[in-house]
């Protein structure tokens, strides 16, 4: 049991990353779907190499401002911006409304008669906005706790307990030496 705790607190420790890295990889994958979307749209219009980089281009643009977004809707609440936090919510909700229909329109050029595809993308444009709103409510808790972590704050208690129990050794062992050293 105490294994487990101190595992989960060591894991805790690092839970805004782990959100991070995850938000990224949701990103990069709809980058990725979408970049290929964008080549096949383009590709009629203009040749195959402008086609990657205008496809690949806007899918960076609009995932890279999803999770600029993410990170300064997570520091305006740490930083106590409620309004700009409602404006960058905001913003990233209409993102998702657009990713909602891209998807839709990725989906069934994929596939006509399998919502597979569209579901699984909305799936990962949904769990995009799950992050952001995690990594929001987990910077607004470390605020609330004085912008400190309670698995730091223990940690301090422990040292400084720690560092208590070492004087008290010390003294009492000194006292020890001093009263074997009155004795003949």
């Amino acid at each position: 049991m105490e294994n487990t705790k101190k595992l989960m607190e060591s894991i805790s420790k690092h839970a805004s990353i782990i959100l991070l890295c995850f938000a990224l990889l949701s990103f990069s994958i709809l980058i990725i779907i979408k970049a290929e979307y964008y080549y096949t749209n383009y590709a009629v219009r203009f040749d195959h190499n402008f086609a990657w980089v205008i496809g690949a281009s806007m899918a960076l643009v609009v995932e890279g401002v999803r999770f600029a977004l993410m990170l300064s809707s997570a520091e305006d609440i740490r930083m106590g911006k409620k309004w700009s936090f409602v404006l960058g919510l905001s913003a990233s909700i209409g993102l998702l409304a657009y990713e909602w229909g891209v998807c839709q329109k990725i989906g069934v050029y994929w596939s006509t008669d399998d919502a597979i595809f569209t579901n699984s993308f909305r799936l990962l444009a949904l769990l995009g906005m799950v992050l952001e709103l995690r990594l929001c409510l987990l910077v607004r808790g470390s605020v609330a706790n004085g912008g400190n972590d309670t698995t730091k704050n223990e940690t301090m208690k422990e040292q400084n307990q720690d560092e208590n129990m070492g004087k008290q050794n010390r003294t009492k062992s000194s006292q020890e030496n001093a009263n074997g050293a009155k004795r003949p």
